[in-house]
């Protein structure tokens, strides 16, 4: 549908939830799907993305807050990356990491 859009300029990427861009897949909902049907989900995603990088027009993620797995799958799939001030609770995001 952007492909075709000879008005369109360019194409941002944001969140309507402050603090966070994009916290990725739902785990929790992933364990519980069969693996065909794990895979049609990561295929899907991947697509999606696909997409997304063929847009002629510039993408651009405007990244407020945190981009987890998925999230940060998304905004690496744009053409530029924009960051806003990192939330405070920033490092709490990668408390189950250290």
């Amino acid at each position: 549908e952007l492909q075709g859009d000879r008005l369109l300029r360019a194409v941002v990427v944001r969140s309507a939830v402050g603090g966070v861009f994009c916290a990725g897949a739902d785990l929790k909902e992933r364990k519980e799907m069969t693996p065909s049907e794990a895979s049609l989900f990561v295929n899907d995603l991947r697509a999606t993305f696909t997409l997304l990088q063929e847009v002629p027009q510039p993408t651009i993620a405007a990244v407020e807050g945190v981009a987890l797995g998925g999230g940060l799958e998304l905004a690496m799939a744009c053409d530029l990356r924009v960051a806003g001030a990192i939330p405070t609770y920033w490092p709490q995001a990668f408390e189950e990491v250290a």
